[in-house]
């Protein structure tokens, strides 16, 4: 509903920013980033006045935003999925990529590709996801984001949410879904169509390589071969060569590791990094005895470019943990995010009275299992008490996903490359097994 809200809403956010009675000085502030409507929306948020804005879009003449706000065109808000905390997350620290951004603008206004696929591919932990979703924020796209963490891989949920947040986003005249929306492409196609008509479409669906199969002979997704003229499908996976991808135009866009361009950027998130978090990384670089340009330095060469290993770093140094605390240790690190795992692991010390080995088996069961477990059911399958998996879960809290329900929280791992990880290092069939029996004494 937020970003069906926000994508409508447009330069009316001024005048609802003067009915809800905010300040000149706090809307130039609003004014100042990207999306004046969403940080104002954070503004009310926070201060537990969103609850307010139904009211006072009925006062500026948006009674359809209104409607959506007091649950209107429910079924349509029923189809579609929120990644709004997750885009959240993801983009929280998000810096450079001015140069991918730039690229990707020059290939969707060249008029010599009137519509089609970008396909943005690269290792994993490259960046590929806060990318998209940096995208989404900044333009308001209608997305998608596949994950095999937390079992969002199938095609129906795919169309049914795009279908549905096109509709939604566009004001097209439909007040439902038509029948049989996951059927086939059709009905995507059609509504992308009646879309561009109105003006540009670009929908944005990340992690197409974690989708589940398509048709012999076909796209994952059933993503169609061809689009209507002024759509576009922006894609992110790692090795195109791996995902077939059958479709009539289509362009690259490659990030690469050791590009001079990625590397700038990488330095610029370890430099962010500490600006954000002066004073107790001063503090550590004082007991590393390094100055802030060699410490950024080495681990981004360390890092080799990968932002999913910057993240996991840098939070360690930050936080005296395991993951390098001292110059020792620092020095320790190995090259590359693979080889960062398998170093950490050899790094780990017992946990609440827990081995490392069992420790991940632990997390492998998150890996194994395809949705965000809560502590009660990960203990069960793992055949642990919950307050063993809950020390363990504390313990690598920075490689794992949290999910806040209205009951009580969910696990799922952050990153896929952590599972693959787990995957080449443990037995996963026994770890299915276990989980198997543990589901069969469940059952009455």
């Amino acid at each position: 509903m937020k970003l069906a809200v926000l994508r409508r809403l447009g330069d009316d956010w001024r005048s609802l920013a003067d009915i809800l009675g905010t300040t000149s000085h706090q809307q130039r502030q609003f004014e100042a980033k990207d999306d004046p409507g969403r940080e104002m929306w954070r503004w009310l948020e926070d201060r537990d006045r969103l609850d307010e804005l139904p009211a006072a879009l009925r006062q500026i003449e948006r009674p359809d935003l209104a409607s959506l706000m007091s649950g209107g065109d429910d079924s349509l808000f029923r189809a579609t999925l929120d990644f709004s905390a997750m885009i959240d997350e993801r983009t929280d620290e998000f810096v450079g990529r001015r140069m991918l951004m730039r690229r990707l603008g020059e290939i969707l206004d060249d008029p010599g590709f009137r519509s089609g696929y970008v396909v943005i591919h690269g290792e994993p932990g490259i960046g590929k996801t806060a990318l998209l979703a940096r995208l989404v924020q900044q333009r308001n796209l209608v997305h998608h984001f596949n994950s095999v963490l937390i079992g969002l891989t199938s095609t129906e949920r795919f169309l049914t949410n795009v279908c549905a947040q096109l509709i939604l986003a566009y004001n097209l005249p439909h007040d439902r879904l038509p029948e049989m929306t996951s059927a086939d492409s059709s009905t995507l196609l059609r509504l992308l169509a009646e879309s561009a008509r109105r003006r540009r479409v670009v929908v944005a669906v990340d992690a197409v390589d974690e989708a589940s199969g398509g048709p012999a002979g076909g796209n994952r997704l059933l993503l169609p071969p061809a689009l209507p003229p002024g759509a576009f499908m922006l894609l992110t996976m790692r090795d195109p060569d791996n995902i077939p991808l059958y479709v009539d135009d289509r362009r690259d866009l490659v990030i690469d590791e050791s590009a001079a361009e990625n590397l700038s950027d990488a330095r610029e998130y370890v430099d962010a990094f500490l600006n954000r978090h002066a004073t107790v990384m001063t503090n550590q670089l004082t007991s590393l005895d390094m100055s802030a340009a060699e410490f950024t330095e080495f681990v981004t060469d360390r890092s080799e470019g990968n932002f999913m290993y910057l993240r996991h770093v840098l939070r360690g140094v930050r936080d005296r943990g395991p993951r390098g605390t001292d110059r020792v240790a620092l020095d320790r690190l190995p090259r590359g995010l693979h080889a960062y795992y398998a170093h950490l692991e050899r790094q780990l010390g017992v946990i609440d009275g827990t081995a490392p080995e069992r420790q991940l088996r632990i997390l492998a069961v998150l890996a194994t299992w395809p949705e965000p477990l809560t502590v009660q059911r990960l203990a069960s399958f793992a055949g642990e008490r919950p307050h063993t998996a809950r020390a363990v879960l504390r313990g690598w809290a920075g490689f794992l996903n949290r999910i806040d329900t209205r009951d009580e929280p969910r696990y799922a791992l952050y990153h896929a490359s952590f599972r693959e990880f787990l995957a080449g290092r443990l037995d996963m069939a026994d770890v299915r097994s276990q989980i198997t029996s543990a589901v069969e004494d469940l059952l009455p």
